[in-house]
């Protein structure tokens, strides 16, 4: 039974990041200075959120 709540946990485990880590990573260098004015300090995200956030942003009708 253990080990059942074992492989149930890891299906759920998400990774996420600090804003540093982020604004580090190659995956998102062409989006730093999006992200640094995005992304709060203190919190941490995930790669499916940040990736949301980003597409809202391009999305949104300028102002």
């Amino acid at each position: 039974m253990a080990a059942q709540r074992d492989k149930e946990t890891e299906a759920e485990f998400v990774p996420s990041y600090e804003k540093a880590q982020i604004l580090q990573s190659q995956k998102y260098a062409a989006d730093r200075d999006v992200l640094q004015a995005l992304l709060e300090d203190g919190r941490t995200f995930s790669l499916k959120q940040i990736d949301e956030l980003l597409r809202k942003f391009y999305n949104q009708e300028a102002k």
